[in-house]
């Protein structure tokens, strides 16, 4: 458990058997960070796995740095219900934490050596655990090489395969959108630069704030 949540649970944890005798144990249960996966009971038509994998099939997503301040350590993404079976074109948002490529490259390992490979499976992975796919997607390139060298199923490396084709749509669609605005050279940056930004809590939210404008412009693109 992470500080500072690690403080409050030991703090629970010393109090507990006092409390209750000291015959009971303490179970605790963490949530896809801030994505919440579909659950078993959820409504097929609201579900947000399925609409995660079209959206980037068809390169209708972006991902970027979060440019609210009590959310700087995170992550935001935006996609589109692609589906078509709304009468108005759904555009959702997720905030979620990324730990870089490591995170990415141990998800894949861990769940191999658990025999959990059915997971990683992009459209499964998008609605059991949002955070990993959009870390996935994030560090595509290193992900897949991972799945490689696992020699994990030529079927499940092609269905990430299947996806560079949006994942490079996206990329375009932000770089057209970037150019319809005079936003500087942090643009160009990604991920593996840290996108461009600073220790400075000002300059973070303006140019995370410049990559959302971009990102709305790219979606509706």
């Amino acid at each position: 458990v992470a500080e500072p949540l690690n403080k409050d649970f030991q703090k629970v944890a010393k109090r507990f058997p006092k409390e209750n005798g000291g015959d009971k144990k303490i179970m605790v249960k963490f949530d896809s960070h801030r994505i919440s996966e579909d659950q078993f009971e959820t409504k097929k038509s609201d579900k947000c796995g399925p609409q995660r994998y079209e959206a980037v099939k068809h390169g209708s997503y972006q991902i970027y740095p979060c440019a609210l301040k009590q959310y700087l350590d995170a992550h935001e993404v935006r996609y589109a219900d692609v589906s078509g079976k709304q009468k108005v074109t759904t555009f959702r948002h997720e905030i979620y934490l990324d730990y870089g490529v490591e995170e990415a490259i141990m998800y894949a390992k861990h769940a191999a050596a658990l025999g959990e490979t059915n997971r990683l499976d992009p459209s499964v992975l998008a609605a059991v655990d949002p955070q990993a796919f959009w870390s996935a997607m994030l560090w595509y390139e290193a992900f897949i090489e991972t799945l490689q060298e696992l020699n994990l199923s030529v079927d499940l490396v092609d269905a990430w395969k299947g996806l560079e084709k949006g994942r490079t749509s996206s990329k375009q669609l932000f770089a057209a959108a970037s150019m319809m605005f005079d936003f500087g050279p942090a643009l160009e940056k990604g991920p593996t630069e840290n996108w461009g930004v600073t220790k400075s809590k000002d300059l973070h939210v303006r140019i995370a704030t410049d990559f959302a404008i971009c990102a709305f412009e790219a979606i509706h693109l």
